[in-house]
């Protein structure tokens, strides 16, 4: 069946879903295997939340001033970017002092722990858009049900694939390249192209028209 889809004001974890004439909370980044392959969007159902209050949609939809600023979620994840690529920088060192030879296993072990803190930046960055919106309106109260959603076009689907697999390549292969020469002149660019790739995630459903079936 047909649907619109429109976005949140600043909060990018959650979509608004209009389908015969009923509104829908979409909640799309609630599994940490769509953050990682953001293709599971398309392929997994999604969790959506009835509204039957349309005064709700429009705070969800439209900019309230009297809200209080608060920090943008693209300011945590620079910080989170910048923090694992500062604790990469201090590893090495550490590891000479200790004198530990900068093997491959310890480069292994350094992309490992960067890794774990791209991914956990990413949570929190979920969860604070989940405390973002249930100070508005506690959405998991309303009807739940799911969805499969598809592409909005069968070029959107080739473009998301391709940026995936895009920035994946320029990812993977800097952070293979640090763990056997520790050059960390390839490492920094590596770990850039990881949060750019995890970003693709909230792409996957843009506003506008797309094709959606209920689970039940």
């Amino acid at each position: 069946m047909k649907c619109e889809v429109q976005l949140l004001y600043k909060n990018l974890r959650y979509r608004i879903l209009e389908i015969n004439g009923e509104e829908y909370v979409l909640d799309f980044g609630n599994s940490i295997w769509k953050i990682i392959f953001p293709f599971l969007h398309w392929v997994l159902p999604n969790p959506v939340y009835k509204i039957d209050n349309h005064e709700i949609i429009e705070k969800l939809e439209v900019p309230q001033e009297n809200h209080p600023k608060k920090i943008s979620t693209g300011t945590g994840a620079l910080g989170g970017l910048v923090g694992g690529v500062f604790l990469a920088n201090l590893l090495r060192p550490l590891a000479n002092v200790f004198n530990i030879p900068s093997t491959s296993l310890v480069n292994l072990i350094i992309t490992i722990i960067v890794l774990i803190i791209a991914l956990s930046v990413f949570v929190y960055v979920n969860r604070r858009h989940e405390k973002n919106l249930t100070a508005i309106v506690d959405y998991t109260h309303y009807p739940r049900k799911k969805i499969w959603i598809k592409p909005p076009t069968l070029k959107f689907f080739f473009n998301i694939c391709f940026a995936y697999l895009f920035f994946m390549a320029l990812t993977v292969v800097p952070l293979m390249g640090f763990i056997e020469t520790g050059d960390m002149f390839i490492f920094v660019p590596g770990v850039v192209f990881l949060f750019v790739s995890f970003m693709i995630t909230y792409m996957t459903i843009p506003p506008g028209n797309t094709t959606v079936r209920f689970k039940d």
